[in-house]
């Protein structure tokens, strides 16, 4: 045989393995897509896991300081002026209400930053389960019981609001 003949033998005993070589060759990528997807499925979730806990996080601190700022019992002038004043209300006690009412018209105030963080809700309820929905409810809670609450400490308030049918 000569030196011809074997390497026309030898290539087209290749060229006849080649489509066997491009499969195997496609199987191992394929099975390397498939591990990396396997990879980056976790990493990706994983991530926005912690960017959605770190954006609520801020907003519940973000939260916690407008509560603090509402409830501080220092004033400016004209806040709580929106409280309807009952007639025959003497100075006093109209300023003392207004002092109270004060703190309603904070936390309406700062009703949009209440809302995008309740808007988070249900994306926290989908990455960490119904846990994930326990700090949203206790904070609903808080703030709507909170203006009910509001004077309910000082007892001729109380009486003041209950007379006129606020609770």
């Amino acid at each position: 045989m000569t030196v011809w003949a074997w390497t026309d033998a030898v290539f087209t005993w290749i060229a006849g393995k080649a489509p066997v070589g491009t499969a195997g060759a496609a199987v191992v990528d394929a099975d390397i897509a498939v591990k990396g997807y396997h990879k980056w499925l976790p990493e990706t979730v994983g991530k926005r896991k912690i960017e959605l806990a770190e954006d609520v996080l801020a907003d519940f601190h973000q939260v916690r300081d407008i509560i603090a700022w509402a409830r501080n019992p220092g004033g400016f002038g004209g806040e709580g002026g929106t409280r309807l004043s009952a007639e025959g209300e003497d100075p006093d006690e109209k300023s003392m209400k207004d002092s109270y009412h004060r703190t309603r018209e904070r936390l309406h105030a700062e009703a949009e930053v209440f809302s995008r963080l309740q808007s988070k809700k249900y994306r926290a309820i989908a990455y960490f389960g119904p846990d994930g929905a326990k700090p949203f409810q206790d904070l609903k809670e808080n703030r709507s019981c909170c203006p009910r609450k509001i004077g309910q400490d000082h007892p001729g308030l109380r009486e003041a609001m209950n007379s006129r049918g606020e609770r």
